[in-house]
């Protein structure tokens, strides 16, 4: 909850001062807390959580959003995460998991994690949200989780073991056909990682690979709602891995549940460059699992309306669903709210610009809005782009 500090140490009378804090505007750390603690595996090894949420969140009923990596001994840090603020400030809990096959724990941690211990990994994941849950933290009927790369191959395995145990997933360029992957020494990384997963070549380690390998074990289950994304130009989980995987989970699915996938066109392994694009992703994904969630049914605001219409640069608008919501803004009051130019990202992918929306309004379309705001690092003088991080039509 600390923004990157410097400090200076001294070793003589052991005291430290501080020397420069990063700057978010709006933010004040004292309204957040977090916690470290140790969850029993089913093997009985001790896995650490973290968990942060605001602190006027009650926990036991929050909606809650997992993270999870567990590969290549890569250690997932507490760090401080901006993009996080708007989250906890809609209500949720944040919590990683330090599951083993990273490196939070030393070697052995890795070790235990990789090759034939990799099922580890998917069942600390899944034993560490259940332990959370039993704790009071967080809401059985909310429970989100989040990974990406190996870490989507984590989230594939653990729909695949636990499918409703989750109520949405957000699975980021997901290494998930991990036996035809595996068994390609053309594609880039792969007979570099053999000492990770294993070589298919020998078939102790294909059929260990097969039993978590998520395409290769997607049943007739009850799955999720999954936001799959990808991009054509990733050379290290290339496209048409997400893509025969979200084909598959379709016609496997026996849920109602919304399996949607969004493939960049342009963009790597990261995604799209630039900040703005970076926010705007994010926030797409932050807009899958609110949709989802009872954070949309959110009672109060981080301004109050009289702010938001006095305030003169919104950097994130959020229209809502659901009839819930309160302090919705009228369409007379938006068209006197003055502004600098913005656009508007839907929930379903498309842009919408500031007369077609008060066109919306005139028309009856939707029956309000509902705003929020936040900001981020101050953008340029020059930059007419304002960051609208999500917006979802409301229903008349």
């Amino acid at each position: 909850i600390t923004p990157r500090s410097i400090f200076n140490y001294n070793l003589i009378n052991k005291k430290s001062t501080s020397l420069l804090s990063k700057k978010i505007v709006s933010y004040d750390k004292l309204n957040y807390k977090s916690d470290r603690f140790f969850i029993t595996a089913r093997d009985n090894e001790q896995i650490p959580v973290v968990t942060v949420a605001h602190k006027d969140t009650v926990l036991d009923s929050a909606p809650i959003l997992f993270y999870g990596y567990g590969s290549y001994g890569i250690n997932i840090d507490a760090q401080f995460r901006e993009s996080l603020i708007p989250l906890l400030n809609r209500g949720f809990i944040f919590a990683i998991i330090n599951i083993r096959g990273g490196g939070e724990m030393g070697k052995e941690w890795y070790e235990k994690g990789r090759m034939f211990n990799k099922m580890n990994t998917f069942y600390d994941f899944n034993d560490g949200v259940k332990e959370v849950l039993k704790l009071g933290i967080g809401d059985p009927e909310n429970v989100f989780a989040r990974g990406g790369s190996a870490g989507g191959l984590l989230m594939g395995a653990i729909v695949n073991l636990e499918p409703e145990l989750y109520k949405g997933i957000l699975s980021g360029v997901p290494f998930v056909d991990v036996l035809t992957t595996m068994s390609d020494p053309s594609i880039p990384l792969t007979t570099f990682e053999y000492d990770e997963w294993g070589n298919p070549a020998n078939i102790d380690e294909y059929n260990y690979m097969k039993q978590y390998s998520p395409y290769d074990n997607i049943d007739k289950l009850n799955y999720p709602s999954i936001f799959i994304t990808s991009s054509l130009f990733d050379s290290q989980v290339q496209y048409f891995e997400p893509a025969k995987y979200i084909a598959k989970l379709k016609e496997y699915n026996q849920s109602e549940n919304v399996i949607l996938m969004k493939m960049n066109l342009i963009g790597g392994h990261g995604g799209l460059s630039g900040k703005i694009n970076q926010f705007k992703e994010t926030a797409e994904e932050y807009s899958f699992i609110l949709n989802l969630s009872e954070a949309n049914k959110l009672n109060v605001l981080p301004m109050s309306k009289e702010d938001l219409i006095k305030t003169s640069d919104i950097l994130s608008i959020h229209v809502v669903l659901g009839d819930k919501y309160k302090n919705l803004i009228t369409k007379k009051e938006f068209k006197e709210m003055k502004k600098s130019s913005f656009l508007i990202n839907t929930s379903r992918g498309e842009i919408i610009n500031e007369k077609d929306l008060i066109e919306a309004l005139e028309n009856d379309e939707i029956a309000g809005i509902g705003l929020d705001v936040y900001n981020q690092e101050p953008l340029p003088q020059d930059h007419k782009l304002r960051f609208l991080p999500n917006a979802f039509l409301l229903p008349h």
